[in-house]
């Protein structure tokens, strides 16, 4: 997936390591972040034209007002959010924040980053959004 920058924020990375590993050995590149300022940090250097969050850290959802902050930072590609529960609760929010979808799934994850790769033009902009809800409330692209 080369021309993919994916700015992966998640408190415990180790535990995305074979996620990561599959990815950039498809060509992505890859930043973590362990909280949402550390990813508001890395915004300008990386150039990230993916996110992909966890909601929970520390107990807390987090998430959710960490992409916000990215939004408010000047972030404007697509979002998504990686956990191990999904809820109608926690889909609302994740598209309240602007976030194309939410799964505790790594299909669909993967699903989700192939069909944002499919979007984005040779130098690496992304052209748009485009992610619809399926019947089971999963993002569908």
């Amino acid at each position: 997936m080369d021309g993919l920058r994916l700015l992966w924020i998640d408190d415990s990375p180790a535990g995305n390591e074979s996620m990561i590993n599959r990815l950039m050995a498809r060509g992505t590149q890859v930043r973590t972040a362990t909280d949402g300022t550390d990813a508001i940090r890395l915004l300008p250097y990386f150039g990230a034209n993916a996110v992909l969050s966890d909601v929970s850290r520390g107990g807390k959802e987090v998430g959710f007002d960490d992409l916000a902050r990215l939004r408010e930072a000047g972030y404007t590609g697509p979002a998504y959010f990686f956990t191990s529960h999904v809820t109608d609760e926690l889909r609302a929010k994740a598209e309240a924040v602007g976030a194309d979808g939410i799964t505790a799934s790594v299909g669909a994850a993967i699903d989700w980053l192939t069909a944002v790769h499919g979007r984005i033009s040779p130098q690496g902009a992304f052209a748009g959004s485009g992610a619809r809800r399926g019947s089971d409330g999963e993002s569908q692209f």
